[in-house]
């Protein structure tokens, strides 16, 4: 879609309600500004039919998706939904966690790049908690800290489908790490996990050590920018190693591991700094 009046928007709106089987529908990186997204979104809330839905606001992030969440609660067939950089505070969070409570068929919930924080995030954790089937959660960057990680954690601690969960620059700490270790113990089926820039330093990366010991379907493992120090990551390199061969560690990058252990985890566990093309 590039267009950016409002009139336009309706008109579309027209067209596409008459395609009564429609099962995808993104308004990802689109010319509409705010108010056309509103009205293009208001307008297809009888698209009953689909099972795809993606939105990202063109310009600065603002709390509209509180207009829009009778719509989303609307689409009980969905099983994805993306709302990138939609909303700036807990309000459209609350606005958003009665729309989503309702969609029994998720599997994928992208909320990445919104304001949630901890307020946000406890408005949102019951509802995330029904989500029965949900098996993909990309939360990166919604300014989440250890208060509203430790919910989160409480509310996926029944979820036993979980593949992917993506944290990533989030300020989490090492309490919000603690309460994610105990809670992903419990997922047999998780590939991809996403920590990296989350504060979780020595403690949580300890208790991370932990749990990855007990799950062995990881093939993405994100955990760097976290200031961990060499002690931590001595203790991980047993975790890390029986994992499958083919996995992807981000390890080394900005967690201070000094030269000595860098060497150490080559010799005994065969994990090395990735060389890039570049360099």
């Amino acid at each position: 879609i590039d267009c950016n009046s409002l009139g336009m928007a309706w008109v579309l709106v027209e067209t596409l309600n008459k395609l009564t089987s429609l099962k995808q529908l993104s308004f990802k990186d689109n010319g509409l500004d705010d108010d056309g997204t509103c009205a293009f979104v208001l307008g297809t809330k009888d698209l009953k039919s689909l099972t795809s839905f993606s939105i990202t606001f063109g310009g600065p992030k603002t709390d509209k998706i509180v207009e829009l969440s009778p719509v989303i609660q609307n689409l009980s067939n969905l099983t994805s939904l993306e709302l990138y950089h939609t909303f700036t505070t807990s309000k459209g969070a609350k606005a958003l966690a009665s729309a989503i409570s309702g969609l029994k068929n998720l599997t994928l919930l992208n909320l990445g790049d919104n304001d949630i924080g901890n307020a946000g995030m406890i408005e949102l954790a019951p509802a995330i908690k029904e989500l029965k089937v949900l098996m993909r959660l990309e939360l990166m960057s919604i300014n989440l800290g250890e208060e509203g990680c430790v919910a989160l954690a409480s509310a996926l601690a029944e979820n036993t489908h979980i593949s992917k969960l993506e944290l990533s620059s989030n300020p989490i700490g090492s309490v919000g790490t603690k309460a994610l270790a105990a809670t992903i113990k419990k997922w047999p089926l998780l590939r991809e996990l996403g920590l990296q820039s989350t504060k979780m330093g020595k403690e949580g990366a300890i208790a991370l050590a932990s749990a990855l010991k007990v799950i062995k379907s990881i093939v993405y493992l994100c955990i760097g920018f976290n200031n961990i120090g060499s002690e931590a990551a001595r203790t991980l390199a047993p975790a890390l190693k029986t994992l499958r061969s083919e996995i992807y560690i981000s390890l080394f990058d900005g967690n201070d591991i000094d030269a000595a252990t860098e060497k150490f985890l080559g010799e005994e566990y065969s994990l090395y700094r990735p060389i890039y093309d570049d360099q």
